[in-house]
């Protein structure tokens, strides 16, 4: 075939063609951090369609995230020139929904229909709490509740009622409510959805459909994923996964890095491997080959190199304690911000959410503005899962689930008392929430009842869902509860107003009527994930943010602290947790694209005392090898000095003039002047000076 005439094959270089042109059978692309994998990925589709290999709807491309499918769905478009409809661009939990939504019925799974409500984790503990209490359990938290049940759920383990564990009730009682409201949780779509591709009529209409599937970020995939992968596929075989299995660091989150290989093995797959990257410095690709050429059982060697070239080299700095390594950072921003580099081209990144107090001190004394990814979701805001409630009621009254929430939301005298009153009217009757107020009249109640039936009648009256959303707020006087009852009223009426933007936008993605719309809104919110955060990431600020929460990201310049023995890697590491570990570290150096900084503190105040420790293994791994010569801004000596005596007066830059009162095993305790008062401080220390 004459390549020559197409455009979007001449942006594409050796490599990333070969795997483009690929057109029969499996491939497994290895494409290192920053190699333009989601580049290949969308033109291999573009090519396919252009070629006419396949129609849209006989095209699978899952990914992780709502935003990456987006984003693969824009760049097809607009290299096409045309609408790509029909195609399935979407994440793995929303195929799962898509083959519930047409046959989950088949299942026969209690009161599960096609109209089910998907819920999120903070609905997860909502549920668990209220089965904690009634169990009367209280020595369980709800985020190991949660890893339990996602466990039991994955491993298909099915549980009775006349059980002794309270992780087995809390499960058996978890699923019943779910069930019984017709709720799914994130695992219920990959699980029910598997369970559906087992059946042989639902499986022929998938297969035969699909003739070409790809996978992104193959090295984030489940054993569950991968099986459904592997179902859907078994007719045309022609699979094609994309992924970096040295960036697999989800491992707790269900990843499973033999994928890698059991796809080569069960597929004979060909590999094509992406090592040219286009993100980062030579200098700091040294440093990442360096570091994952330490880990075994790699599934292919990669070699990562660049075009790009900087004289700048990446540093590492051993500082005496936290807070001088905390002022390590905040210097080196200062001094890349005098440069012309923005506070959000900088990333901080920690191995634990907990380290990130220091960091954010030490920029708030410097009045530098930043931004902690810590995880919490825009749609896991209060005002927002409101929001979200009263809409799902305004299109099903009967989901107890939801109705619940906002029975008492704004407060209009149904108490705690009422509802339960109402829950064991439901539980005996056998009925929902909402129909137990038929037999329990209170003045109230009525006039809720009487409200959410009156929106779910006038839905359709409306020119658009964010009219919709409008009149709901109205009628419920949501807007002044917010004013007059919660913290930061301005933040959450902002909340809500980007929220109705969000519908707006809804009104020119989504066909058919209101009702439509909004069904197919809210699902697309129940199917957002954590990573997908709505955070103000836009302004200019410094981001500071574990591993896990800026994979896939790149900044001009990335601060890799705390790389201490103790803290990273894990203490307790070793065989396969240590080349995860491994891994976690890799992503960080390549998020970096001009300036990397690599620091750790000798002793750091932890869990009530200070602690001491060595900087990493991954640090020498990094820098000790011939070709890379390891550059240290080290404020310490090699071996100690041996010039202290007992008795000095000696001056520290931090904490002023102060007297040596003890000198053992190397370390020198010093008495300083209030407030800092004593003090312990390595011999090896270059900052501190013998006052003559």
């Amino acid at each position: 075939m004459n390549f020559e005439n197409k455009e979007y094959l001449k942006k594409l270089n050796a490599k990333q063609l070969e795997a483009v042109i690929h057109t029969d059978g499996p491939l497994f692309v290895i494409a290192g951090a920053g190699t333009g994998k989601t580049r290949t990925l969308t033109t291999r589709i573009v090519f396919l369609l252009d070629n006419m290999y396949a129609s849209d709807d006989e095209i699978l491309a899952v990914t992780f995230t709502n935003k990456a499918a987006s984003e693969m769905k824009d760049r097809i478009r607009t290299e096409l020139k045309r609408n790509i409809g029909g195609m399935w661009i979407l994440t793995f939990h929303s195929l799962g929904s898509r083959i519930l939504r047409s046959y989950i019925e088949l299942l026969n799974i209690g009161n599960l229909r096609k109209d089910f409500s998907i819920i999120d984790e903070s609905d997860q503990k909502q549920i668990i709490k209220e089965i904690l209490k009634n169990l009367k359990v209280e020595n369980k938290k709800t985020g190991d509740v949660i890893n339990y049940i996602s466990l039991y759920k994955n491993n298909n383990i099915t549980v009775n009622e006349v059980l002794l564990d309270d992780y087995e009730k809390i499960y058996f009682e978890y699923n019943k409510y779910l069930i019984n409201n017709n709720l799914v949780d994130f695992d219920d779509l990959l699980i029910y959805s598997y369970k559906l591709l087992l059946m042989d009529e639902v499986l022929d209409i998938y297969k035969k459909r699909f003739k070409y599937i790809l996978v992104d970020e193959f090295q984030d995939t489940s054993l569950l994923q991968f099986l459904i992968i592997k179902k859907l596929s078994s007719y045309n075989n022609n699979v094609f996964v994309v992924g970096d299995p040295d960036q697999s660091i989800y491992a707790f989150r269900g990843a499973s890095y033999k994928n890698d290989e059991l796809f080569k093995s069960h597929f004979d797959a060909k590999i094509c491997v992406l090592d040219d990257n286009y993100r980062s410095s030579n200098n700091i690709l040294d440093l990442a080959n360096n570091l994952i050429k330490h880990n075994k059982n790699r599934i292919a060697e990669k070699n990562l190199s660049s075009s790009i070239n900087s004289s700048f080299k990446p540093e590492y700095a051993s500082c005496f304690n936290e807070n001088e390594e905390a002022k390590y950072v905040v210097d080196k921003i200062k001094q890349l911000y005098a440069m012309g580099y923005k506070y959000k081209e900088m990333a901080i990144i920690y191995r634990n959410n907990s380290l990130s107090r220091i960091y954010e001190e030490a920029l708030l004394s410097s009045k530098i503005k930043y931004i902690v990814y810590s995880g919490h979701s825009f749609f896991e805001r209060r005002e927002i899962k409101d929001v979200i409630a009263y809409l799902r009621i305004a299109l099903d009254p009967y989901n107890d689930f939801y109705l619940k929430r906002v029975l008492n939301t704004p407060s209009r005298g149904i108490g705690k008392t009422s509802i339960e009153m109402l829950e064991n009217i439901a539980l005996e009757r056998g009925i929902s929430l909402f129909e137990s107020t038929d037999y329990f009249r209170k003045r109230e109640l009525d006039k809720f009842v009487s409200t959410v039936l009156e929106l779910n009648k006038d839905i359709d009256d409306f020119e658009s869902a964010a009219l919709f959303l409008e009149h709901v707020l109205e009628v419920i006087n949501y807007i002044a509860y917010v004013k007059e009852k919660l913290d930061d009223a301005d933040d959450r009426i902002e909340n809500i107003i980007e929220f109705k933007n969000m519908l707006t936008n809804a009104d020119l993605m989504y066909p058919g009527t209101i009702r439509d719309k909004l069904t197919s809104v809210l699902e697309e919110i129940s199917l957002a994930t954590d990573i997908e955060d709505k955070d103000d990431k836009d302004t200019d600020k410094v981001i500071l943010s574990s591993y896990h929460r800026v994979k896939g990201l790149e900044f001009a310049a990335v601060f890799l602290v705390a790389m201490e023995s103790s803290i990273f890697p894990s203490f307790y590491a070793s065989g396969d947790d240590l080349d995860e570990e491994r891994r976690v570290a890799y992503v960080g150096v390549t998020r970096a694209k001009e300036f990397l900084y690599l620091s750790s503190a000798t002793s750091r105040f932890r869990n009530g005392v200070r602690e001491y420790a060595d900087k990493s293994r991954f640090i020498d791994e990094m820098f000790l090898t011939k070709n890379n010569k390891k550059v240290d801004n080290s404020n310490f000596l090699e071996q100690p000095s041996n010039i202290y005596k007992e008795g000095n007066k000696v001056y520290h830059p931090s904490f002023g003039e102060g007297v040596i009162v003890q000198i053992k095993d190397s370390i020198l305790t010093i008495a300083f002047a209030l407030p800092y008062g004593i003090k312990k401080i390595l011999e090896t220390y270059k900052g501190l000076e013998i006052i003559k």
